[in-house]
């Protein structure tokens, strides 16, 4: 999947994990919003990581969470799945990230 919007990391990198991962998911009766949640948990363990001074551990959290953010989008897609929701959660873990 592509977009105008993509940076580069996010269609060089990021996308080529999480498109994947997401039809696999998507056979499964995981939903968008645990991995929304799930998501929201490793950039939890990124902030956790930078306050320790674990820099790179952090970093690579912070890419792991974009990486889990973006199947949730493409597993709600694929499953058909929306809600009400959709879009508060994103915003409230991000401003808590």
């Amino acid at each position: 999947m592509e977009t105008v919007y993509d940076g580069y990391i996010s269609k060089h990198i990021n996308r080529r994990l999480s498109e994947p991962i997401a039809r696999l998911l998507a056979k499964s009766s995981v939903t968008p919003n645990q991995m929304t949640w799930a998501a929201f948990g490793v950039a939890l363990l990124a902030f956790i990581s930078f306050i320790f001074g674990q820099n790179i551990v952090a970093g690579l959290l912070v890419q792991l969470s974009s990486i889990v953010d973006g199947i949730d989008g493409s597993l709600a897609r694929l499953k058909g799945m929306t809600s009400g929701l959709g879009w508060v959660i994103p915003l409230q873990e991000m401003r808590k990230a």
